[in-house]
């Protein structure tokens, strides 16, 4: 496809630039409503009430008034065939004119101008009122005047010397004050055997830190071997909690001393002799051995006789020849 000439005209950029610049034009987006097609429909109600009043107030469409439209109209009518009659000072025609003058920009001005020029030799401000005025306003409303009195009263501040806070602060101040806290107390000369100042010598050596590390002073240069030492020992007893060898050691391994008359020792031997099956069955080996002693009349041997005859099919089978069964209302057998 080199060489072949290709228009971009109807392809797909080309297309949404189109769309957008007809959404973005202010032409199309502000065009006239008279521009707009609209179609109105003839009998809706907005057409037919604008057709009555037309119709009403078109007086050439039927050559005649109507007649409620003609006694409203009627006095109007005779006085334009009649003509007009205004005085000059009817009431109407001076309210017009002095409604006209107050309306007026000229009467307006009219002060103004005959006042322009009549105040310019005044030898200074005061002798002009309407400058002192002009002055007193600007004073009124200047925020600098309005707070100069405050400023010339807010760093004044009187109080009384007896006033309760100003004597706690006094006070609050000497305390305070470093001048006074440094000042060197009166000499005087103590016993060395007074028990104030014993005390304070035990007090000193308590608080003395070469004291403190005399007993370090002799121990330097001494050699030493931490085993037993507080960190090693803490070590140690570290490693046997974090011993997987001995945290899951076997259970046999484990020395351990049962008590043979425990409740629990007696209740595993009783357990034990209860699930021996050897115990169990020792009654029937030994009735094995000595063998069994059955008459062919015993009880026992008799009864499973009749229960073997009793469940016997063979013995079921067989009815006897003479019995008859009879079905009807009330079954029977008859002989």
């Amino acid at each position: 496809m080199r060489g072949i000439g290709w228009v971009p005209i109807g392809s797909l950029d080309v297309v949404k630039c189109k769309r957008a610049a007809e959404i973005l034009s202010d032409n199309i987006y502000r065009q006239p409503p008279d521009k707009q097609k609209f179609t109105s429909v003839t009998d809706s109600l907005e057409q037919v009430l604008a057709k009555n009043n037309a119709i009403t107030m078109n007086k050439d469409s039927t050559g005649k008034l109507k007649s409620h439209y003609l006694f409203s109209v009627w006095p109007l009518l005779v006085s334009k065939k009649k003509g007009y009659d205004l005085r000059s000072d009817a009431i109407p025609i001076v309210a017009a004119k002095a409604s006209r003058d107050i309306v007026s920009d000229y009467k307006y001005k009219d002060g103004y101008r005959k006042q322009l020029g009549h105040h310019i030799g005044a030898r200074n401000i005061k002798d002009d009122p309407k400058m002192m005025w002009s002055m007193h306003v600007a004073k009124i409303q200047s925020d600098r005047e309005y707070k100069k009195d405050f400023e010339k009263s807010k760093t004044r501040y009187s109080s009384p010397v007896d006033m309760l806070g100003v004597v706690l602060a006094k006070k609050c101040q000497t305390l305070v004050s470093d001048i006074d806290y440094k000042n060197y107390l009166h000499q005087w000369t103590c016993l060395p055997d007074q028990n104030d100042v014993i005390h304070a010598r035990q007090a000193y050596e308590i608080q003395s830190d070469n004291m403190y590390k005399s007993d370090l002073q002799w121990m330097r240069g001494i050699g030493w071997v931490p085993i037993g030492s507080l960190d090693v020992v803490k070590c140690k007893r570290a490693a046997e909690i974090l011993s997987d060898n001995i945290y899951r050691q076997p259970p046999d391994k484990q020395k351990f001393t049962s008590v043979t008359d425990s409740l629990e020792q007696v209740l595993a031997k009783n357990n034990a002799i209860t699930m021996n099956k050897s115990l169990y069955r020792q009654a029937m080996e030994e009735a094995k051995k000595e063998g069994y002693d059955l008459r062919s009349d015993a009880l026992s041997i008799v009864a499973a006789k009749a229960s073997r005859d009793i469940a016997s099919d063979v013995r079921a089978d067989e009815v006897p020849a003479f019995v008859t069964i009879r079905p009807g209302p009330t079954w029977g057998i008859a002989v």
